[in-house]
């Protein structure tokens, strides 16, 4: 007797090939009472043995541990009995399965498991299929005419018997090895009829001989390997091969170089599937590059492109090969080449100059998703007028697509009212036939799988498919009494199953909902088994299975193991090539997105095609060397989302942001912002933990160019500011432009300024490397009024050492004037001018080489004049450019740009809104019968005006502050915000020349009533001693 804690006890569940859950070589018993757990079929895969009524002992202990009697001689050789009972069982339940086409599922005691005979094979993908030769793999006697069951029973039997000696043998020699590696990769499934021991033998002898085992034994286990997903067992493998590869490429000269690239070339495909990645493959190649074809060349290149920087030197190497043999490729090389290096294409400008041609040449027949590809290459060029006119060129193609799926939705809508009432027998036959085929082709989903009656309502095949089952029906119950009894009650039947059409219809449509749902909770085979069936349709379709198809079904399996490394890894044609693993052809049909099951085909190819035109906005954003012809092509896609608002809930957020950026660059202000928007927030989660991680910064630094304001956007926006973790996922100067971007959207919230200014401060050991950003930050700061000590201190400071040390000149420099003009404005609003030294060391810096007749930064400019000459006249006096300063004040445009108010990146209605609050305010003055003027000028050249002047003598005035001054705070997304950095310096300076100003808030005069606008008035006259 021992005493076994609670943790050391485990279920020992095993999962065969099949997907039976079993318990093997365990029993459990009290000491007084033995209860046996017995093998059994499991539904569903949940335990239902009742196991409640196990006695125990009454004196158990008390601890977490209880008393476990093992008796093995007594037990032993019953259990021993029960798993050989087990073992023959699955055996005969293959040899079934290889006999007839299928597994016998209910001979294996699992109602839901799966076949995994050759006939179901694994789809292969075609970014890793079989990178072989013409030379075979698998041995021709795997598909050769099988015997009757008991027959292949035995040979199954014999076969592990003697795969056993092989690894057991005692004298083990390199023959032993490539025989035991033969009847792997010849039966299939042996591996998991062995226990884990002798399968831990087995690699441990291949590992061992990994030089003997040949090229092609290597490339049919690796195959076997990957088709079973093991991927732990190809990891161990690969590090033997590597060690093999190794000592291989020290040999110059080998005749047998082709076959040892494919293998290697077959290898790193494999190991991409699992994102594995072994240098050794890659350093053997990049050494063989020179006996490599173009076909090898092309697979190479893409293998290297899938692992980004940690192969660019491979790549670089392969390069200059390409461009040397650029001659040799075909269009379908070319374009995987294209792909291949694109990330990287301006260090390989070279490859894409010299076969710039063959793409011009062939635009016509590009699809759409490589359109985006070659339009995204070319965006990188767009210095260079070829690429220019070529980007023009694809323009104009995808224009065309445009064109042609407009009148295609036309052609469908009329096919679609001449077909709205098709017969309900010949859909009822339609959907019968392909269910009865699916049946054939996934027996153990005929439950679950119901075909939607209206997608395949007019699927091409369907009629041809219908007329030759009829055929084969009526001829084969002719000589069938069984069916014709069937056929019989069928016809019985036919009125009532006619009036449950509808019914069935809908039920159709429910269970097509539960076969989705349960292939997504399958495992990687059944989809893979399932995709494979959907390949093999169009050789199934209108058959019936007999034994000769179901041979023949298996032979095509073992045959698609054996093709060639040119026949799997031929270039595809253009409307069929993948790229990436995306398909861009016109023959992939396939699509991911929702609504599939309601669409039409034509439905699915038209979302299909609007999403992949939508993607193409992202590299056609406002170039001003850019053709007319890319111009058109955004309006024509504009116009196409205006129709079809509803694809844009399909859209992935990343081409929903990029393509409000695209519509901003063009100044667009157009409705169609706010459906992307919307999508946007319903896709908050998705936008916020983007590959991208300040992709949710994007829409804002667009939309702040056309000032296009959103609620719930910025809404979302300003709380992702709020999240420590979301914001400092940030790069300083992704912050920086952030803050610039509300602050340039009017914008006004105290908690998120703050908070962006602190954490920006935090990196000024980066920021005040450049003056741009300086600048910047400085004046983000001053136009919404919030005057961070620290960081105005820390710049002038850094200013002043700067313009000691002349470390740069602003004489020829515009950025370098224009960035003075931000920051002498700011530090004028912050008080700095007053408080400051050697503040004339800035003014120089920012007046010198002006001429007051150029418009640029001309209000501002006068502004900081007028300020300086009204406050600090006594620093003037050591000032080298105080004529300039002066001709700015008295400047004939002061008083024509002081009333011209461009409302910059505000609403059109801004000066009617400023007209009419004007009208209330003189109607508001004769009713209180007080006299006033309108539009005043304080004193000469003013760079402000007084809306109303009340008393002269007095100087007491009103000024208004309308859109064009005031901010939009967010919780009432009004423009409600009026102590700005220009609103606040505009007082102080009417203020120091001795006016009393009462400033009219036009976002609140809105909000109130005319008595409450009458009453706001009266106390502001009576604070003031305005007699009423």
């Amino acid at each position: 007797m021992k005493r076994l804690p609670i943790r050391n006890i485990r279920l020992k569940i095993i999962q065969n090939p099949c997907r039976n859950i079993h318990l093997t070589k365990y029993s459990f018993c009290s000491t007084r009472k033995y209860e046996h757990f017995v093998n059994r079929k499991n539904e569903d895969k949940i335990f239902t043995e009742q196991l409640d009524n196990v006695e125990f002992e009454d004196d158990i202990s008390p601890s977490l541990t209880f008393d476990i009697t093992i008796e093995e001689e007594k037990w032993k050789n019953k259990e021993e009995m029960e798993y050989k009972k087990f073992m023959n069982k699955m055996k005969s339940g293959m040899s079934v399965a290889s006999s007839t086409g299928m597994f016998n599922c209910n001979s294996l005691g699992d109602a839901n498991s799966e076949d995994v005979n050759l006939n179901s094979g694994k789809k292969i993908d075609g970014d890793v299929q079989s990178y072989l030769c013409a030379e075979e793999v698998i041995d021709e006697s795997c598909i050769s005419g099988r015997g009757d069951e008991s027959q292949h029973a035995s040979n199954q039997k014999t076969d592990q018997e003697l795969l056993k000696e092989l690894i057991y043998e005692s004298q083990q020699s390199t023959k032993s090895v490539i025989d035991s590696v033969n009847i792997v990769n010849r039966k299939k499934n042996i591996l998991f009829e062995m226990e884990e021991t002798d399968i831990n033998k087995f690699f441990n002898r291949v590992h061992e001989n990994v030089e003997n085992v040949g090229w092609n034994n290597l490339i049919g286990l690796i195959n076997l390997l990957s088709e079973k997903n093991m991927k732990n067992r190809i990891r161990d493998l690969s590090y033997e091969v590597a060690k093999f590869l190794k000592f291989e490429k020290v040999k110059k000269e080998c005749e047998d170089n082709k076959l040892k690239i494919k293998f290697c070339l077959h290898y790193i495909t494999m190991l991409n599937k699992y994102s594995l990645y072994f240098s050794e493959f890659y350093d053997y190649l990049i050494i063989k590059i020179s006996y490599m074809d173009t076909d090898a060349l092309v697979l190479f290149a893409n293998e290297c492109f899938k692992h980004s920087l940690r192969t660019k030197h491979y790549m670089d190497k392969l390069v200059p090969v390409c461009i040397t043999k650029i001659r040799e490729f075909n269009l379908n090389h070319l374009m995987s080449l294209w792909h291949s290096f694109h990330r990287f294409c301006k260090e390989y400008s070279n490859f894409y100059d010299m076969s710039l041609d063959v793409m011009v040449s062939n635009v016509s027949k590009f699809d759409l998703q490589f359109c985006q590809l070659l339009l995204n290459i070319s965006a990188n060029f767009k210095h260079s007028q070829r690429y220019l006119n070529f980007i023009s060129l694809i323009s104009t193609h995808i224009s065309s697509q445009i064109i042609k799926l407009t009148s295609e939705e036309v052609g469908s809508k009329r096919d679609q009212q001449e077909q709205e009432q098709p017969k309900q027998h010949l859909q009822t036959s339609k959907t019968d036939l392909l269910i009865r085929h699916n049946q054939f082709c996934h027996p153990d989903q005929s439950k679950m799988f119901t075909l939607n009656q209206n997608s395949v309502k007019h699927h091409p095949r369907c009629t041809e498919f219908m007329k030759e089952e009829r055929e084969k029906s009526n001829d084969h119950n002719s000589h069938s009494p069984k069916n014709s009894q069937c056929n019989q009650n069928n016809h019985n039947n036919h009125n009532k199953q006619n009036k449950q059409n509808k019914q069935n219809n809908h039920d159709n449509h429910n269970n097509h909902d539960n076969h989705n749902n349960h292939n997504n909770h399958n495992n990687h085979d059944n989809h893979n088994n399932h995709d494979n069936h959907n390949v093999r349709m169009d050789t199934q379709v209108g058959k019936k299975p007999t034994s000769s198809d179901v041979f023949q079904s298996q032979k095509d399996a073992y045959n698609m193991m054996e093709n060639s490394y040119l026949t799997l890894h031929a270039p595809k044609e253009p409307n069929e090539l993948n790229l990436g693993g995306n398909a861009i052809g016109k023959g992939d049909q396939t699509m991911g997105y929702p609504m599939m099951g309601y669409a039409s085909h034509y439905g699915e190819e038209k979302i299909k095609r609007v999403i992949d035109v939508t993607k193409c906005l992202k590299y056609l954003e406002y170039n001003k060397r850019n053709g007319a012809e890319v111009k058109k092509v955004v309006n024509d896609i504009y116009e196409l989302l205006s129709e079809n608002v509803e694809y844009i809930r399909l859209l992935d957020v990343e081409d929903v942001v990029y393509t409000i950026s695209c519509f901003c660059t063009y100044n667009k202000r157009i409705v169609l912002y706010n459906n992307l928007l919307d999508v946007l927030c319903e896709k908050s989660n998705e936008l916020l933990h983007a590959k991208n991680i300040s992709l949710w910064i994007y829409p804002l630094i667009s939309l702040s160019k056309i000032s296009w304001y959103h609620t719930n956007y910025l809404r979302n926006l300003f709380e992702n500011v709020k999240d420590s973790y979301v914001l400092n996922r940030l790069s300083v100067f992704q912050m920086l432009k952030l803050l610039s971007s509300v602050v340039k959207m009017n914008i006004y919230d105290e908690q998120v300024y703050k908070i962006l200014i602190e954490q920006i401060f935090k990196e000024w050991d980066i920021i005040k490397k450049k003056l741009i950003d300086i600048a910047t930050f400085l004046w983000s700061c001053a136009y919404v009024n919030i005057i961070f000590k620290p960081l105005f201190d820390n710049s002038y400071v850094l200013l002043q050492d700067l313009l000691k040390n002349k470390s740069f000149s602003t004489e020829n420099n515009v950025i370098y004037k224009n960035c003075f003009v931000n920051i002498t404005w700011s530090y004028i609003v912050a008080n700095y001018h007053k408080t400051q030294e050697n503040f004339h060391e800035i003014l120089n810096v920012t007046f010198m080489n002006r001429d007051p007749n150029d418009s640029q930064a001309f209000k501002r400019l006068h502004q900081i004049a007028d300020a300086c000459f009204k406050e600090i006249p006594q620093c003037l006096v050591h000032f080298d450019s105080v004529d300039v300063m002066y001709k700015y004040c008295m400047h004939e445009k002061c008083k024509i740009l002081r009333s011209d108010f461009s409302i910059y990146k505000k609403e059109k209605d801004a000066i009617k809104i400023r007209n009419k609050i004007l009208n209330e305010l003189v109607q508001i003055l004769k009713i209180f019968n007080i006299s006033y003027d309108l539009h005043f000028e304080p004193y000469h050249n003013s760079p402000y005006i007084i809306d109303i002047l009340l008393n002269e003598k007095m100087k007491i005035g009103i000024c208004l502050f309308g859109k064009e001054h005031l901010m939009r705070t967010i919780d009432t997304s009004h423009w409600d915000y009026m102590n700005s950095g220009f609103v606040s310096l505009q007082l102080r300076v009417l203020n120091a020349h001795g006016w009393q100003i009462i400033p009219i808030n036009a976002g609140h005069w809105l909000q109130l009533n005319f008595e409450q606008k009458k009453t706001f008035l009266h106390e502001n006259f009576q604070n003031h001693s305005v007699l009423i």
